[in-house]
């Protein structure tokens, strides 16, 4: 059992529990204080949120692609119409490929509703568009991890922030790129220790993405 905090969180990381797929539980800043204190943090009591991490299957297909409606929606009332929009990206039959490739995944609450989605790989020199980086560099040239297609139907918070940290679990070495006019997403990532590296280009437009990394040795 490994823990994090953030100013907001307390983060329990699950691992080998029999039959239970490993994920994060999340509490509210001020979960159970006895608890907490436990593992060395000073908060108060109040409601638990507990979400995890899963591979998308067929059946969670139409709701992934209402959350990617809800996520192009966001993207427009917050100044950032064109990255998503003008393709209505995803495609529902990249979800059925990714599914096929074992890539995509969910994020669930308590309830098991799939409230968050996102694309994850890693391997060494996994992404293609990031072979070439311009105005800058990659910071770390090992085996990585690769998001892509994040998204939230915002029910909850730090959705995208839960998505990212499990990625980051899994290999201690993320990349990630985003819209210029993805704000929201930029200041996540620069609040989750994402370092700006440079500009990279996606085949689904002709926009540039700010790309960034995150990683142990850096």
């Amino acid at each position: 059992l490994s823990t994090s905090s953030t100013q907001d969180l307390v983060s329990l990381t699950l691992r080998k529990i029999p039959g239970i797929q490993p994920g994060f539980i999340f509490f509210s800043r001020s979960i159970c204080s006895v608890f907490a204190m436990a593992f060395g943090y000073n908060v108060e009591t109040k409601e638990i949120l507990y979400m995890r991490i899963r591979r998308t299957e067929e059946s969670d297909v139409s709701r992934v692609m209402e959350i990617y409606a809800h996520a192009r929606q966001f993207m427009a009332e917050n100044g950032n119409p064109n990255q998503w929009g003008p393709t209505c990206w995803p495609p529902e039959s990249l979800i059925h490929q990714d599914i096929r490739d074992g890539h995509s995944y969910v994020c669930v609450n308590d309830e098991g509703n799939v409230i968050g989605t996102f694309f994850f790989i890693c391997g060494e020199d996994i992404e293609p568009t990031y072979r070439q980086i311009t105005e800058g560099n990659w910071k770390d040239d090992s085996a990585y991890g690769v998001v892509h297609r994040i998204a939230s139907d915002h029910s909850e918070r730090s959705i995208g922030r839960f998505c990212l940290r499990w990625a980051y679990e899994q290999c201690g070495h993320l990349r990630i790129d985003t819209h210029g006019d993805n704000t929201v997403m930029q200041g996540l990532l620069e609040k989750e220790g994402f370092k700006h590296c440079g500009t990279i280009y996606v085949e689904e437009d002709e926009y540039p993405r700010r790309a960034y990394e995150k990683s142990e040795a850096i």
